[in-house]
């Protein structure tokens, strides 16, 4: 396993210019944060991933770490999903859609709804269906490898 953890590559900048060529904007690429194996952490994966958790705190009224300890949190957290994804790929697992169809369908009863009010829900809150059904998927996976690991 190859783990190396960015320790704060500058962002580079990279200059657009307007479609008249008179005005030119700046705009930041995206940069690598971790590489995991064959995969990668991009900071806007995990710029994202901490807004969630704050997002998440601020709903439950709960307290956060300072954001560089957040940060180095939410990074470890991700780390480890994409290596038990990884070998989730590598064991050939999978989640077809009707057992992701049900467990949608368990997340929605157990909030007291149905699935049309828990898509409308998470919209409200800015995320698309698209995005709870690609994490859903993603934590069936990780669980299969958990189980498959204990069992073993």
């Amino acid at each position: 396993m190859v783990l190396c953890l960015s320790t704060g590559a500058a962002l580079v900048p990279l200059t657009v210019h307007a479609q008249n060529f008179e005005s030119a904007q700046r705009q930041q690429l995206d940069s690598v944060v971790a590489v995991v194996n064959d995969g990668v952490i991009m900071r806007s994966e995990l710029d994202d991933r901490i807004a969630q958790v704050e997002q998440q705190a601020a709903a439950q009224g709960g307290n956060l770490p300072p954001r560089n300890q957040l940060a180095q949190q939410v990074l470890e957290r991700m780390v480890m999903d994409e290596i038990q994804l990884q070998m989730a790929r590598r064991a050939n697992l999978s989640v077809d859609d009707t057992e992701l169809n049900r467990q949608l369908r368990s997340i929605a009863e157990s909030n007291n709804m149905t699935l049309d009010q828990f898509a409308d829900a998470v919209e409200a809150d800015g995320i698309t269906l698209a995005d709870v059904r690609e994490d859903v998927r993603r934590e069936m996976l990780m669980r299969q490898v958990q189980q498959r690991q204990i069992s073993q």
